[in-house]
């Protein structure tokens, strides 16, 4: 395959992979557009959703490994999965520390995320809808678990009809500290 082939065979797989990608943020005060939400249906009637929150130390996130391997195990056992693309600091910032100087991505910019991915699968789903998170995503999903009751969403304006409680939680090894052992 030449590279010519071989660059347009990549472009169309990115493009396929960002059409199927619904962007949270679509239509909202808030113009990110980094944010997305993959759909792993179910072939058969779901008996649950199930929200991914990949992990990832905030800077980063393991979207293949604890993001669509996991939807797609998911999807095939009866659940529809939706892996969230959340905001995080970047690989960059982690090592130049600059968020010292800028604001970047920091909470409660995750947590928006994840309440408004939740209202979204809400809106169209009648059944259970859970959080599952991986470290920081594990995080994360506890935070949105202890903190339904915010409407983090009122910053941008949307105040949801439907309840950003989750019915069901599955955090695997998430941060539960922030500071070191002394």
């Amino acid at each position: 395959m030449s590279r010519i082939e071989w660059l347009i065979s990549l472009l169309l797989l990115l493009g396929a992979t960002a059409y199927a990608q619904q962007r949270v943020w679509e239509g909202t005060a808030c113009r990110n557009r980094s944010v997305t939400l993959e759909a792993f249906k179910a072939k058969n009637q779901a008996r649950a959703a199930v929200i991914i929150c990949p992990g990832g130390s905030y800077h980063w996130l393991d979207y293949g490994t604890e993001g669509t391997k996991v939807a797609q195990w998911l999807a095939s056992e009866g659940i529809d999965a939706y892996v969230l693309r959340y905001r995080v600091a970047g690989k960059f910032e982690f090592v130049a520390k600059y968020r010292a100087i800028v604001r970047g991505n920091r909470h409660p910019d995750m947590i928006c995320d994840l309440q408004r991915a939740i209202q979204l699968v809400r809106e169209q789903y009648d059944g259970p809808v859970g959080v599952m998170g991986f470290s920081a995503g594990g995080h994360l999903v506890m935070s949105a678990g202890e903190f339904f009751q915010t409407n983090f969403l009122q910053c941008y304006g949307i105040e949801p009809t439907v309840s950003l409680r989750r019915d069901f939680i599955a955090h695997i090894y998430p941060v539960v500290t922030f500071s070191d052992k002394r």
